[in-house]
């Protein structure tokens, strides 16, 4: 019997089509990169898995999920999250893997993608191949984060500040944080008192391209940051993709898994 487990969890998302290309995506090059173990998954937003499960569409919570894998004797758990930073989810993730920890003979648990200054160092270098209307310099590259009120969103001005250095029109915002939409808003009119710019492309800095990216970035409603740019005088278009579409992201989520294991 295979007593080797590996338990992938996600905050979720209620957008099927974007779950299918990003949070499917994960899970299925994570399950063969560890065929060996048995493969489980989980959401660890109520309210999402409360909606799916209204859908019809049931997804586990990390709590069943955990018994599951004790109930078909696994021993040995890795656990891999797909979070973005840090934060306030990861905190409750491990709070939660340290009431099962005398349960399981082995619990060891995988970074999240922006953990480390070389995660950073990395997603900052793999920018442009994954957006490759970045190569001309007269395209602006604005991605959308999420933001949050934990000390962890100083991983978004990082991010920033590597951009600026490396490729200065590629930008970041966010949508309850700092860099917000009118400091990304400024640096655009700074791009464009220097050079011509011919198109701002907008793109969600999260892993999925859900609630944030369809009505808060691309939506035609005034307050979207599409229409405050295109407001603002330049021609703007959306691209809705997750982060999770992109290989070179979900080989960042192995490269942590394996670095747990070790």
């Amino acid at each position: 019997m295979n007593h080797k487990g590996i338990l992938v969890v996600s905050f979720g998302t209620s957008f099927p089509e974007t779950r299918r290309k990003t949070i499917d995506a994960i899970e299925a090059d994570l399950r063969t990169a560890f065929a060996d173990r048995a493969f489980y998954q989980a959401f660890s937003s109520t309210f999402i898995v409360r909606k799916l499960r209204e859908r019809n569409m049931p997804v586990p919570y990390v709590t069943e999920a955990l018994d599951r894998a004790l109930a078909e004797g696994i021993t040995d758990l890795l656990v891999q999250p797909t979070y973005l930073l840090h934060a306030q989810e990861m905190e409750k993730l491990q709070e939660t893997l340290e009431t099962y920890r005398g349960r399981f003979e082995m619990i060891r648990v995988g970074k999240t993608l922006l953990a480390e200054d070389r995660d950073l160092q990395e997603i900052a270098a793999c920018l442009p191949q994954m957006y490759p209307m970045t190569e001309k310099k007269e395209n602006v590259l604005v991605l959308m984060g999420h933001g949050t009120a934990h000390s962890y969103n100083n991983i978004y001005q990082k991010i920033d500040v590597l951009l600026a250095e490396k490729e200065p029109h590629i930008l970041i915002g966010t949508v309850e944080a700092k860099p917000d939409l009118e400091d990304v808003l400024r640096q655009i009119r700074e791009i464009a008192s220097k050079q011509t710019v011919a198109h701002v492309y907008l793109a969600p800095f999260l892993v999925v391209a859900g609630d944030h990216a369809v009505h808060d970035m691309a939506s035609e409603e005034e307050d979207s940051w599409q229409s405050r740019i295109t407001a603002a005088g330049f021609e703007t278009s959306s691209i809705l993709k997750g982060l999770g579409e992109f290989s070179e992201i979900r080989n960042m989520y192995i490269r942590h898994a394996k670095e747990a294991l070790d």
